[in-house]
């Protein structure tokens, strides 16, 4: 995107006043450097199949009958390991099977993971979006909204949780504490690595870490 700055800006100057157009030139240069916008999905993306096995496992698991311990017990290589009794399929009153869709049965407060799934999902891409310098805020703002990728980048700090809560709704309680703890540990890692990113304007001072103090 560096190497790219001289030419969004040659583009910006000579289609500036036509947004048709210069969408039009920003995404040809795009397109012909290989660059694109929405590549930061890729991780979310990788995760889809571990979604798939994980939502058979719930399934079989609660769907459980007199053979199920049998059948784990074969895969297992050792005798320590084997299941004598069912595993619960519980979790804090709720059956990992339960859907936050059904909630007029099962109870207002599953109502709770989805929210929680959308937060956590809104934190972590706060924390990804890295924070721009106090001194050059004021003179870049109208020039980083205005620019393709930064529009893109901002969009997806929305659509994600909203997209991530949505699919919670109607998926089973495990995917989403599947997802949750991935996030959690996500977003401790990322605070060690980088700091909290553009989060940090929100925290106080003693939290806000490597993205204001290096």
């Amino acid at each position: 995107m560096a190497q790219l700055k001289p030419h969004l800006d040659r583009i910006k100057k000579e289609h500036g006043q036509d947004k048709t157009r210069h969408q039009q030139e920003v995404g040809k240069l795009y397109k012909e450097h290989g660059v694109n916008p929405l590549a930061g999905c890729l991780p979310l993306l990788l995760q889809i199949p571990v979604f798939i096995a994980l939502y058979n496992v719930l399934l079989k698991i609660v769907q459980f009958d007199g053979d199920f311990i049998a059948g784990i017990n074969q895969k297992l290589y050792y005798k320590f390991l084997y299941l004598d009794k069912l595993p619960s399929v519980s979790f804090l009153g709720f059956k990992l099977s339960d859907k936050p869709n059904g909630w007029q049965e099962i109870g207002f407060l599953i109502l709770m993971v989805p929210l929680i799934t959308g937060l956590l999902q809104f934190v972590q891409s706060k924390m990804i979006t890295p924070d721009s310098p106090k001194k050059a805020e004021t003179e870049s703002k109208k020039e980083s909204l205005e620019d393709s990728m930064s529009q893109v980048q901002s969009q997806m700090v929305f659509i994600m949780p909203l997209m991530i809560a949505f699919f919670s709704y109607g998926f089973p309680l495990g995917l989403s504490l599947y997802w949750n703890t991935f996030t959690v540990v996500g977003i401790v890692q990322q605070y060690i690595i980088s700091g909290p990113g553009s989060l940090g304007k929100y925290l106080p001072k003693n939290f806000k870490g490597k993205s204001q103090n290096g």
